[in-house]
C-alpha cells in the first residue's frame, strides 16, 4: 500500500522484509569473504614473485583462473544457501542442481549473462551484488597480470 509519499511501505508485511534483509547480508558476507580472499592471493602472489619467469607466469595464470572458480563456487553454495531459507529459488530449469546453480554463478561473476538458471526473489539480488564482485575481483587479477608483465620482459632481456 503506498503511503502518503506515494512509495510503497512493507511495515504490514514483515515476512517480506525478512527475506530481503537476509539476501542484503549474505550478499554482503559474500562480498567482502571473496574480495577479502582475493586481495589475500593476489597480496601474496605479489610479493612472491621476486624471479618472474614465462612459467611461473603460467602458473599465476592457472592460479587465478582456480580462484575465480572457488569465488564462483562460494556463490553458487550461497544461492544454495538462499534457496534452503526460502530467499527465492530458480525458476528455469525445474529442479535446478546445484552443477545448474554453479553455471548460473560462473555467467553472472563473468558478467557474461547467459544461462538456463533464472533466479526468483531475492536471489536476483544476489546475482547483481555477485556480477559487480565478478567484475572488480576480475578487473584486479588482470591489473596484477598486467603489472608483472614487465617483469618477464626483463628477465627475459
Amino acid at each position: 500500500m503506498p503511503s502518503a509519499s506515494g512509495a510503497r511501505r512493507y511495515d504490514h508485511c514483515p515476512e517480506r522484509r525478512f527475506p530481503l534483509t537476509l539476501a542484503i547480508l549474505l550478499s554482503i558476507a559474500l562480498f567482502v569473504g571473496t574480495l577479502m580472499l582475493h586481495w589475500e592471493i593476489l597480496n601474496r602472489v605479489s610479493v612472491r614473485t621476486a624471479k618472474l619467469t614465462a612459467p611461473r607466469f603460467g602458473a599465476i595464470c592457472l592460479g587465478l583462473i582456480l580462484l575465480h572458480f572457488a569465488e564462483v563456487g562460494l556463490y553458487a553454495a550461497g544461492f544454495e544457501l538462499g534457496r534452503a531459507v526460502g530467499i527465492g529459488s530458480f525458476s528455469k530449469p525445474p529442479g535446478a542442481d546445484f552443477m545448474d546453480v554453479y553455471y548460473f554463478s560462473l555467467a553472472t561473476f563473468t558478467t557474461l549473462g547467459l544461462g538456463k538458471a533464472m533466479p526468483e526473489g531475492h536471489l536476483a539480488f544476489i546475482a547483481g551484488v555477485e556480477a559487480f564482485n565478478g567484475f572488480l575481483c576480475i578487473s584486479m587479477s588482470a591489473s596484477m597480470l598486467f603489472k608483472l608483465m614487465p617483469e618477464i620482459r626483463k628477465e627475459q632481456g
